[in-house]
This record gives structure tokens, sequence and C-alpha cells, in this order.
């Protein structure tokens, strides 16, 4: 838990000092646990909705880059990383 790690960045709270965060993992997990979603803006990295925290913005180093790029989620990751919450959270 004290290692440093990619994450998420999935909501602040209203004055940003707060941060929920979804972990990633440096491999692709690729098993059939709906709360695991393979990204597909890295190619290796698991978001782990399981894991999903709250951590303080000072814990934040700096934006996570993958072959020399920002890593940014895209629109279809973002919807089926949103299905996976309400599905682990909500039972839906």
């Amino acid at each position: 838990m004290r290692k440093l790690r990619p994450a998420i960045l999935w909501r602040p709270t209203s004055d940003k000092n707060l941060w929920t965060m979804i972990p990633l993992t440096t491999k692709r997990r690729s098993d059939k646990y709906y709360f695991h979603y393979d990204l597909e803006c890295l190619a290796e990295g698991t978001a782990k909705i399981e894991n999903m925290m709250n951590l303080s913005s000072k814990r934040i180093l700096a934006p996570y880059f993958a072959r020399d790029k920002l890593a940014i989620l895209t629109a279809n990751d973002y919807n089926e990383i949103k299905k996976a919450i309400s599905k682990y959270y909500l039972f839906k």
C-alpha cells in the first residue's frame, strides 16, 4: 500500500483537497471480473474498481505517461469504468 503506483483521478471534492482514485495495475489482467477493467488507452494496465479510495491531493505526484505520451482515458474507458462502479457499489 505504501509504494508509488499509477491511478485514475476519478472525482475531486469541491475544494479539490481530496480525490477519489482508482488504482491501476502495471500488467493487464484479462480476467472475467466485472470490477477489473482493461484500459484501451494503455497497452498494459487494469483499473481495479474494488480498490477505489479517497486520498489527499498532497499524495498526487505527477501525471502518468505511457510511451512518452500523457495517458488520458478514452470516452469508452470512462463509460465502462462508470458502469463497473455502478455494478460494484450500487448493485445495478
